[in-house]
């Protein structure tokens, strides 16, 4: 019995979010690190990924992707998610975004880190939203839509 368990836990699609962070900043010249923070909406306690990447180890660059799996296939607690851009170690910009995983599919959850939010720009935001590309954007960006792997060459 405990087999047939572990082996249909083994063929249950994980449930997954990829988070794609994109910017129209110049690494090294406007930002040289940035930090990913995702937690469990409304979850106590530590993030369940918090990562500073420095952006002038060529390991990580623009735009990004960092998967995010579920270990409960069936987990629909939203995510939210922070990603701050600095320079020497001086925080220039921080955007928010919060998503539902999708049953069995990889979803997709954008952010970027745009150049008009560094310093200033990003405080003009009120409750509920964030500077992003558009301006003030929702933080909120449910339905996710489906994640679409690149094509390879």
């Amino acid at each position: 019995m405990l087999a047939a368990a572990l082996a249909l836990r083994c063929v249950t699609p994980a449930t997954e979010v990829m988070l794609v962070i994109d910017t129209d900043l110049t690494a090294g010249d406007d930002v040289d690190a940035v930090r990913v923070v995702v937690r469990r909406e409304g979850a106590a306690g530590a993030p369940s990924h918090d990562v500073v990447y420095d952006l002038r180890s060529g390991r990580f660059g623009f735009p990004g992707t960092i998967g995010v799996v579920a270990r409960d296939p069936d987990d629909r607690v939203p995510l939210e998610v922070t990603v701050s851009a600095s320079r020497g170690g001086v925080e220039r910009l921080s955007a928010r975004a919060t998503g539902t995983p999708t049953a069995a599919a990889i979803a997709r959850l954008d952010v970027f880190l745009a150049r008009r939010c560094l310093d200033a720009g990003a405080s003009a935001c009120g409750r509920g939203t964030t500077c992003g590309r558009t301006g003030c954007e929702p933080v909120a960006r449910d339905p996710l839509p489906p994640f679409t792997p690149p094509a390879t060459p």
